[in-house]
C-alpha cells in the first residue's frame, strides 16, 4: 500500500513543481515524469514476468497449494492483460483498475510467500529461497516499490 502512496506523492509533487516553475520548464518536467513512469512500468513488467516461473517452482515443491497458485496466476494474468491494453494511462478509471490489479498481485504474492514458508523442503540450496527473493510482493526491486530518482527541488536546473 505504501508504494502506491509513494507514487501518488511523486505525482502530486510533480504537479506542484509544474505550478511553481516557469512555463519553459514544463517540457523538461514532462520528460522527467515520463521517464519516471517508464521505470515504474518496467519494474512492474519485470515482476510480472518472474511470476510464472516462481509459480511453477512452487507447484513442483508444494503441489497441494493449488488455490494459492491459482490466485497468483489469476492476478498475474489480470496485470498482463492491462499492461497489454493501449491507453490505460489516459483514462482514470482504467488507471485505477491497473493500480488495483497490481495490489491484488502484491497480496497474492504475499500469500504465496507465506505458503512457501510452511514447506521446509522449498528452502535451502535447491529450494525457492533464491528465486523468490527476486520477485518482490510489493512490485519493483526487492525491498520495496519502484525506485525513483531522488532529485529534489521545484525546478530542474
Amino acid at each position: 500500500m505504501l508504494q502506491h502512496l509513494g507514487r501518488w506523492c511523486v505525482a502530486v509533487g510533480l504537479l506542484l513543481a509544474l505550478a511553481a516553475c516557469d512555463h519553459g520548464d514544463v517540457p523538461a518536467l514532462r520528460e522527467r515524469a515520463q521517464q519516471a513512469w517508464s521505470e515504474v512500468q518496467n519494474q512492474y513488467r519485470q515482476r510480472a514476468d518472474q511470476v510464472p516461473p516462481l509459480v511453477e517452482a512452487v507447484r513442483r515443491k508444494a503441489p497441494a497449494e493449488r488455490e494459492v497458485l491459482a490466485e497468483v496466476m489469476a492476478a498475474h494474468d489480470e496485470v498482463v492483460a492491462i499492461r497489454n491494453a493501449d491507453g490505460f494511462l489516459a483514462e482514470p478509471e482504467r488507471f485505477r483498475h491497473n493500480e488495483q490489479a497490481q495490489q491484488r498481485l502484491s497480496d497474492a504474492l504475499e500469500r504465496l510467500y507465506a505458503t512457501v514458508k510452511r514447506y521446509p523442503e522449498t528452502h535451502g540450496r535447491h529450494g525457492l529461497a533464491e528465486p523468490a527473493a527476486g520477485v518482490p510482493a510489493s512490485g519493483g526491486p526487492a525491498g520495496g516499490g519502484p525506485q525513483r530518482s531522488h532529485q529534489r527541488g521545484p525546478c530542474p536546473q
